[in-house]
């Protein structure tokens, strides 16, 4: 749904997907709430989206940007984006 920012297929969420789409790069927690339609995605749920994101990374498909800790500030949370090559295209090799 172009609209909510929201990548679904059918037969299951595509990770990879859901990154491409995100603008400005997708979030742990974002992913976690779209991979399981909830609003506040449970701590379980937040890690088994980590764990598929850095899977993509050791792929060489997404980029992890790290965040930084909290604080007066608040912090900023690491975000995971597509890789983008040298010709600026991005990554076709959607690995779904």
């Amino acid at each position: 749904d172009h609209e909510s920012g929201r990548t679904t297929l059918a037969g299951g969420f595509n990770m990879f997907e859901a990154v491409k789409s995100a603008k400005d790069g997708l979030g742990v927690a974002q992913a976690a709430a779209q991979k399981f339609e909830r609003p506040i995605p449970d701590k379980n749920q937040i890690e088994k989206a980590r764990r598929e994101l850095e899977t993509l990374v050791r792929k060489g498909l997404l980029h992890r940007k790290e965040g930084r800790a909290g604080g007066a500030d608040g912090g900023i949370p690491t975000r995971y984006f597509v890789v983008v090559h040298q010709e600026g295209g991005v990554s076709d090799d959607n690995p779904f």
